[in-house]
C-alpha cells in the first residue's frame, strides 16, 4: 500500500485475513471499522501510513501494518492466515517490511507491547552455522544466548561424535538444538520441567530445521527416556540445593551414560566450592575444562569399567 491509495479497499484486503487470525478469537487485533478507517484515513493524509500484504495465489494470506512518524516506524497490526503457519508467511512478510522501511530510511522501530515470537527472537552462530531462538522473558531473561550457555558450546569438544545426547533443563533449546545440528546423525533429547520451555524447545527445533531433536517434559530425569546416553549437558541451575545438584545434576546423569560416555556441564563460578569436593567424594573422573565470565565449564566421564 502506498500513500494516497484506498483506504477502504485496503482494510477490506486485511479484513479477508485478519478475521481467520486467533487475535480475532480473542476480539484482538486490526477489524474494518469506523475506528480503523477513521485512523488509517489520517495517517494516509499524512503521507505517514505504511501496509504491506502477502499474496498466495493472488489471495491475501499476511498483512502488516503501522505508520512512519519522525523516522520512526510504529508497528500496529499484523496477521496471517493460520492455514499458512507451516511456512512461516508471518516471518516472510515481516522481512519484507523491514527490507522495505530500511529503504525508505526509516531509523528506528517500535514494535509497541506484547508477547509475539518475533519481538523475541535471537540469533546465535557457532562453528559457521546460523541459529535463531525464539524465547519467552519467563523462561529467558535476555536477548542474546547467556554466558554459560555460551561457553559451553563452545569448549565443547567430545572424545568422539556422539549418536544420542541428552540436553538436561533444555530451556528454550538452545543446547540441545545446536548439538543437533552440529551432529547431524545424532538423537537429542531435551527435557525441562516447564512445560512452556519445552513448547518453545520444540518450536525451535523446527525452525532450525533439526528434525532429530525432541522436547519433553520431565522434573530432573523422572520421564526422560532411559540411557544408555553417548552425551548428556547441562546449564546446571545454582540455587536448587548443593544436595539438589548432586543427586539431579551430577549422579543421576551420570548414571544414564554409557561406559566412557562423556557429561558436559557449567556452572556458575560460585559453585566451584561445591563440584569439585562432590568429585572427591563420589570418586568422579571430573575435569575443569574453562572459565569465563563467571562460569566454570566441567566434563565428567563414565569410567568404562564399574565398580
Amino acid at each position: 500500500f502506498k500513500s494516497g491509495g484506498s483506504v477502504p479497499e485496503l482494510c477490506a484486503e486485511l479484513e479477508s485475513v485478519a478475521r481467520l487470525t486467533y487475535q480475532r478469537g480473542l476480539g484482538q487485533g486490526f477489524r474494518d471499522d469506523a475506528d480503523h478507517r477513521e485512523r488509517f484515513d489520517l495517517f494516509n493524509r499524512e503521507k505517514a501510513l505504511r501496509a504491506w500484504t502477502l499474496r498466495v495465489d493472488n489471495v491475501p494470506r499476511a498483512f502488516c501494518v503501522g505508520f512512519v512518524y519522525h523516522n520512526v516506524f510504529y508497528f500496529t497490526e499484523t496477521g496471517y492466515d493460520p492455514d499458512f503457519r507451516t511456512f512461516e508467511i508471518g516471518t516472510l512478510m515481516f522481512m519484507n517490511m523491514t527490507d522495505s522501511l530500511i529503504a525508505q530510511r526509516v531509523a528506528k522501530f517500535d514494535f509497541g507491547l506484547g508477547d509475539a515470537y518475533y519481538k523475541k527472537r535471537i540469533s546465535y552462530s557457532l562453528r559457521g552455522l546460523q541459529f535463531a531462538f525464539d524465547i519467552g522473558h519467563t523462561i529467558f531473561s535476555s536477548f542474546e544466548v547467556d554466558d554459560g550457555t555460551d561457553l559451553l558450546l563452545r569448549s565443547l569438544e567430545p572424545v568422539a561424535p556422539p549418536t544420542r545426547i541428552l540436553d538436561l533443563g533444555c530451556g528454550c533449546g538452545v543446547i540441545g538444538i545446536t548439538l543437533a545440528r552440529r551432529y547431524p546423525a545424532a538423537t537429542v533429547v531435551m527435557a525441562d520441567k516447564d512445560l512452556l520451555a519445552v513448547r518453545y524447545a520444540r518450536h525451535n527445533a523446527a525452525l532450525n530445521n533439526a528434525p532429530n531433536a525432541s522436547a519433553l517434559g520431565s522434573v530432573g530425569l523422572e520421564s526422560v527416556p532411559p540411557g544408555p546416553y553417548d552425551m548428556i549437558l547441562s546449564n546446571i541451575p545454582a540455587k536448587i540445593g548443593d544436595l539438589a545438584i548432586e543427586q539431579e545434576f551430577i549422579l543421576g546423569p551420570l548414571a544414564q551414560l554409557r561406559a566412557g560416555g562423556e557429561y558436559w556441564f557449567v556452572v556458575v563460578s560460585g559453585l566451584n566450592h561445591l563440584i569439585p569436593r562432590l568429585g572427591v567424594r563420589n570418586q568422579l573422573k571430573l575435569k575443569e575444562i574453562k572459565k569465563r565470565s563467571g562460569y566454570t565449564v566441567y566434563r565428567l566421564l563414565r569410567s568404562r569399567i564399574e565398580g
